[in-house]
């Protein structure tokens, strides 16, 4: 492994991490419905839509009614994504003619 692909891989480290710290969130309202019949509570979701990405410590923050999911799909196709391009640069920053040793690794006795 020469040294471009060294900083390959720690740059998709580098990304993963930041893709694990800002997360894709929708932005979830739900409506708190009193069943008639038993008298249960039953949450429904009325709308969902992309917030755009949030720190994970701020998903817990949110008004009454409404709450923030992270966007599961969107975060595997991101990682999926991460993946094809780090594994493609790596690919491409190899060397095409390694240099070897001049001598022979194995000697015969």
């Amino acid at each position: 492994m020469n040294s471009r692909q060294t900083a390959t891989l720690f740059l998709g480290f580098i990304l993963f991490v930041l893709t694990c710290l800002f997360l894709p969130v929708n932005r979830v309202r739900t409506v708190r419905v009193i069943n008639e019949s038993d008298g249960s509570e039953e949450a429904q979701i009325v709308q969902s839509q992309f917030e755009g990405y949030r720190l994970y410590s701020s998903l817990n923050h949110s008004q009454e009614g409404e709450e923030f999911r992270v966007a599961k799909m969107m975060l595997a196709a991101e990682w999926l994504l991460l993946l094809l391009v780090v594994g493609k640069m790596f690919m491409a920053f190899r060397d095409n003619n390694p240099s070897l040793p001049q001598s022979r690794i194995f000697q015969q006795p």
